[in-house]
């Protein structure tokens, strides 16, 4: 499994997460802004971003993420997604 998906799937389940910048593939083209701490591509400062990330930020961080996910990736939203894009031949946005 790829390391962004395992960081995705964090995510989804709400835990403050430290990656480098996540691909936003999600439906209705939710983003994952405030749903994760972001670090280098290298994970070079991973330690100053974890030293530096309070316990307030990082329950936002976990409320933001669960939310996005609640709000665009449970079951009956992914259907609506799908039939959404194909049932009505419009753009996925």
């Amino acid at each position: 499994m790829r390391l962004e998906v395992m960081t995705q799937l964090c995510v989804a389940f709400g835990a403050a997460t430290v990656s480098p910048r996540l691909p936003e593939v999600l439906p209705f083209n939710a983003n994952l802004d405030g749903c994760y701490l972001p670090c280098d591509d290298g994970y070079e400062d991973l330690t100053s971003v974890i030293a530096n990330a309070d316990d307030v930020t990082l329950e936002a961080i976990g409320r933001n993420a669960a939310d996005v996910f609640e709000r665009t990736c449970t079951p009956a939203r992914l259907v609506e997604w799908v039939e959404r894009c194909i049932h009505a031949h419009e753009r996925c946005d």
